[in-house]
């Protein structure tokens, strides 16, 4: 079983209905990875959110914060620098 593991997200849905679901299918896949024992030590998504449509940014922080409270650590989509980082903690 791997150690980490990094699966980009992108929650920046045409419809807030459109990123709870993408979002809670990650959520639920999260959980489900825990119960059977297999959910890496490490978990990293790449999240991309949108950036306009209040009830598109509330969806995706609340995607963001079930994430968060599931023990997955979440970087902004494109940030290379984080991967890296990421990235070396494996080599190690």
């Amino acid at each position: 079983m791997p150690r980490r593991a990094i699966k980009p997200l992108d929650l920046d849905r045409d419809e807030p209905t459109k990123i709870y679901e993408h979002g809670d299918a990650w959520v639920r896949r999260v959980e489900r990875l825990r119960q059977v024992g297999r959910l890496p030590e490490g978990l990293l998504f790449p999240v991309r959110e949108p950036t306009d449509g209040e009830k598109r940014i509330a969806a995706a922080g609340e995607i963001r914060a079930e994430l968060l409270r599931r023990d997955v650590r979440i970087v902004q989509y494109g940030d290379e620098n984080a991967l890296l980082e990421f990235a070396k903690l494996e080599a190690n």
